[in-house]
């Protein structure tokens, strides 16, 4: 059962998929009733969603392998995410630990993965509506904070908790860049 409830396949980090693009999934399964977690029987998936400003677009994304056997801080099994445009998937990928999403009204989303390690470090991950990425920025720090404009034009993000930092009374080193004009 578990199985079941946490889908992704090993493979490569960053790398968006098109198994399932272009699939429809009933408009009516897309249900947030439960706040920010989702279930989608079609997709054989649980995990957190946001919709985009508009509310054209919903992200999905679960820190959990496919065999459901783990989730959160593992060592193995990476996680998935699914951008869904209406009731059609239009970009699926896999990433180590996919962790506080965001998406924009024309579908550019981002991504922090927290990465099978217990070090200190993060990546930021962009993408375009098609899944085709923009930006992977490593950072030898904890992702604290990430962040989307509306109209998918700026991102940022926060690290912390840096070793060596030069500042230690600031709690994270804002990292921000735009990220591409609208689609």
């Amino acid at each position: 059962m578990l199985k079941w409830l946490f889908g992704a396949k090993e493979g490569s980090a960053e790398t968006a998929t098109r198994a399932s693009a272009g699939r429809r999934i009933r408009r009516q399964t897309l249900d947030d009733s439960l706040g920010s977690i989702v279930h989608i029987p079609e997709l054989k998936f649980i995990g957190h969603c946001v919709r985009s400003p508009n509310g054209c677009y919903a992200l999905l994304w679960r820190d959990g392998n496919d065999e459901g056997t783990r989730g959160g801080a593992r060592e193995s099994g990476l996680g998935r995410y699914y951008l869904i445009d209406g009731d059609v998937v239009v970009a699926e990928g896999q990433v180590e630990r996919p962790n506080s999403g965001h998406v924009a009204d024309n579908g550019t989303f981002t991504l922090n993965d927290w990465q099978f390690t217990s070090a200190l470090c993060g990546r930021f991950l962009a993408f375009r509506a098609d899944g085709s990425p923009i930006i992977a920025r490593d950072f030898a720090a904890n992702i604290y904070e990430s962040g989307l404009s509306p109209d998918g034009r700026l991102a940022t993000c926060q690290a912390c908790n840096a070793p060596n930092s030069v500042n230690r009374r600031l709690k994270g080193t804002p990292y921000r860049r735009a990220i591409g004009t609208p689609f």
